[in-house]
């Protein structure tokens, strides 16, 4: 049987409404990932000060974003699971509208990789739909280009990739001298790739590097 989210009227029987009633907190506890009506998943601890309400809530993993057959009014946010083909794991997604329109963000989807020069250590999204990625960059002859896309040595999952702006790219240089004056700088960047060039200096800079964008 569905919800019912009607019950109980002020006709209905005391032997109709007590099923259907049982009913709904049994579709309750399984909502919270638990089909017991008693769930253990649910808090009902009110008398100790705390609120009553799910203790977990279970989304069961969608077929394709947004999920096939949702019809999400226009305007409103919704949350659901799906598998993402990056990360290649279900994530959790927002379906929500921005600038450019109606948006799917996966934004539990992330990987790390191990610190590998010249390749990027770890990528993932945030709530807004921002992209963020960052690695360890060593120049050879002053300059060093990254590809983004790149995941050798790092062993990340694929990188979603920018699809329509980067906001900003900072470069970290690793110096402990306090005296130290060279620097690092953003030469060029495209939506694929940044060439970093040094400041002040002719020797050869490792440091770290952070891109965010959409």
């Amino acid at each position: 049987m569905a919800f019912l989210p009607n019950i109980p009227q002020s006709t209905d029987q005391l032997s109709v409404s007590q099923g259907n009633i049982l009913n709904n907190f049994s579709i309750l506890g399984a909502i919270a990932g638990n089909s017991n009506a008693a769930s253990a998943s649910i808090n009902t601890s009110v008398g100790s000060g705390l609120p009553s309400g799910f203790n977990w809530v279970y989304l069961q993993p969608q077929s394709a974003t947004p999920p096939a057959g949702a019809a999400f009014a226009s305007g409103n946010v919704a949350l659901y699971s799906a598998l993402n083909a990056a990360t290649t794991f279900n994530e959790l997604y927002v379906n929500k509208t921005n600038a450019s329109g109606v948006v799917q963000i996966p934004i539990t989807a992330s990987s790390n990789g191990s610190i590998s020069s010249n390749s990027a250590v770890s990528w993932s999204y945030d709530a807004s739909g921002m992209l963020k990625i960052g690695g360890l960059a060593t120049t050879s002859g002053g300059t060093v280009t990254i590809t983004f896309s790149s995941t050798a040595g790092g062993g990340l999952n694929s990188f979603p990739g920018f699809a329509s702006f980067i906001s900003w790219i900072t470069p970290t240089v690793l110096n402990s001298s306090a005296s130290f004056s060279e620097g690092v700088r953003v030469k060029s960047f495209t939506l694929t790739t940044v060439t970093f060039g040094i400041i002040n200096g002719s020797s050869d800079l490792t440091f770290f590097w952070n891109a965010f964008g959409v």
